[in-house]
């Protein structure tokens, strides 16, 4: 599998998992007393993305966030998270930063692309290092309108620094999947 072009298959597969995570929040349907257990729960499986380069000011530059999946060693973010290229020259790097549970210095992750799809804004990476907590992903099938989700991430992490901040929203429509094509062609 290219890191540039995955199956369809493949891509309707995380598409189907992320509209999932978008409404759910990867946390199902939560009462509110079990909410604070379920962010505690969430966030070391929630982490920052960007580029690394150690002679530029700042050294690492964030880009948007991500969450581990799979075995551990798999983050599933956005495409346009992603810098369309890097500076290998200046030894640039794509890094996830995980943050610890207790506080302290984010822990840098070396990451390289494992598949993108660019069609649908979604890509997986492999980070290095050992295996960190993967989230269970509930069934988006479930979903009702006007049921309460909540999601984590670090919406501002310029202004708010590498914190997880988590949100409630409530789902107000379910739609069809579709994602509208320039022609007929695609």
């Amino acid at each position: 599998m290219s890191a540039n072009n995955i199956s369809r298959s493949f891509a309707s597969h995380w598409l189907s998992i992320c509209a999932g995570i978008l409404l759910l929040s990867l946390l199902g349907p939560v009462a509110a007393a079990a909410m604070p257990e379920t962010i505690e729960r969430v966030k070391p499986s929630v982490v920052a993305i960007g580029t690394y380069q150690k002679t530029r000011s700042p050294a690492f530059v964030y880009r948007g966030t991500g969450f581990v999946v799979a075995d551990g060693t798999t983050v599933a973010t956005n495409v346009h998270v992603l810098p369309e290229n890097l500076s290998t020259e200046n030894r640039e790097t794509l890094l996830v930063l995980t943050i610890p549970s207790q506080g302290g210095e984010p822990q840098p992750r070396e990451a390289k692309p494992l598949a993108v799809d660019k069609a649908h804004d979604l890509a997986l990476l492999r980070i290095s290092g050992a295996p960190l907590p993967p989230l269970a992903l509930d069934d988006s099938g479930t979903v009702r309108e006007g049921q309460t989700f909540a999601f984590t991430g670090f919406p501002v992490a310029n202004v708010l620094g590498y914190s997880p901040v988590t949100h409630r929203g409530m789902v107000s429509s379910i739609t069809p999947i579709a994602l509208p094509t320039a022609t007929a062609r695609q």
